[in-house]
């Protein structure tokens, strides 16, 4: 049996990754990463990418197509994309928020939450718990906005530590193209991302760290008690580890800000540039900031992820396994008798 992972980039394929490696020791697993990937011949499609970027994962390609959230803060994929997704045998999903939303789409599809693979091995460690020195993550998704450009100064001068962590966009290292469509977005996103980080090897900022952009953002969320983002699903991802702060922004700077994911999850705090200034540049009220205790019942926990058993990547990998294991049988012996997963999951 084959499997294609199909992601738009490197970030994307950060939250099957460990997916595809366990259990590419029982399947013939392959990672399709990029817009319009051509399908393997895999039985099997487990789809991150949104739907209009990859035409070819449909089930004349496929025999059984899953798909997975690449997006935390992304409700309304289910709706969105539901001509495509009702055709799914199976959607993952991180928690009770979105397994809400995909109910309302998709009613006859199979939807089941694990958690967040990106994240779970870190929760199911226990490492939450704040680093001693005090510091900011700055993870802009829409630097082409060139928002840095006037608050990196500021956050330098802040004297904290700064931990800065660009998105990857879509791999252009590594050839490939941008989304049709939305070339001069992406282009002019790359060209203030070598900008910044011109800007940051020149001037060299001893308080200063710049965060390899193809790495997992969740894995230094534990050195650090303040996030700020444009808008980004990190603001919430980043909740169990300290405060997130979103400045509304989107790719083109002429748009008003707004709140995103704030909207959705009360403990992200909406502060449009303006204000952010003011907070960063008065100590006492940033210093409340790295003081704030967050209540235990967050959303994030008791809304957004699902904390399974075990960690979320090798949790998800068992439902695959036992999905693939029912087809299979339904397949090649014919199938009588109560469902596997009727027994297992309670359906």
């Amino acid at each position: 049996m084959k499997i294609d992972f199909i992601a738009h980039h490197n970030i994307q394929f950060q939250s099957i990754g460990d997916i595809c490696s366990i259990l590419s020791k029982k399947y013939d697993c392959n990672a399709l990463i990029g817009q319009a990937s051509k399908p393997s011949g895999a039985e099997v499609g487990i789809m991150l990418d949104h739907s209009v970027f990859q035409p070819s994962v449909n089930k004349k390609n496929y025999q059984y197509l899953i798909h997975m959230s690449h997006d935390l803060a992304d409700l309304e994929v289910y709706s969105n994309e539901k001509n495509y997704l009702k055709y799914y045998n199976l959607i993952l999903v991180p928690g009770k928020a979105h397994k809400g939303e995909a109910k309302k789409s998709l009613p006859r599809v199979h939807i089941l939450p694990i958690g967040w693979p990106k994240l779970g091995k870190i929760l199911s460690s226990g490492v939450t718990q704040r680093n001693t020195e005090k510091a900011i993550i700055y993870a802009p998704s829409f630097i082409g906005n060139r928002e840095w450009v006037e608050l990196l100064p500021i956050l330098v001068n802040t004297g904290y530590k700064v931990l800065i962590k660009n998105h990857v966009y879509y791999d252009y290292e590594n050839g490939l193209e941008p989304p049709k469509g939305s070339e001069i977005e992406y282009q002019e996103s790359i060209k203030s991302l070598i900008e910044m980080e011109d800007y940051l090897k020149k001037c060299n900022f001893k308080n200063v760290e710049y965060i390899d952009r193809r790495s997992n953002l969740c894995d230094i969320f534990f050195r650090a008690q303040l996030l700020i983002t444009d808008s980004s699903s990190a603001s919430i991802e980043f909740l169990p580890f300290g405060c997130s702060i979103e400045t509304g922004r989107f790719a083109d700077p002429s748009v008003s800000a707004k709140p995103q994911s704030s909207i959705f999850c009360k403990e992200i705090k909406f502060m449009p540039f303006p204000e952010l200034k003011k907070i960063l540049c008065d100590y006492a009220q940033l210093e409340g900031f790295f003081e704030r205790k967050l209540p235990k019942d967050i959303s994030i926990n008791n809304q957004f992820i699902y904390e399974p058993p075990i960690d979320s990547s090798s949790y998800a990998a068992s439902i695959i396994d036992m999905f693939i294991q029912e087809w299979l049988a339904r397949k090649n012996i014919g199938f009588s008798g109560v469902s596997l997963f009727k027994k297992v999951l309670g359906w």
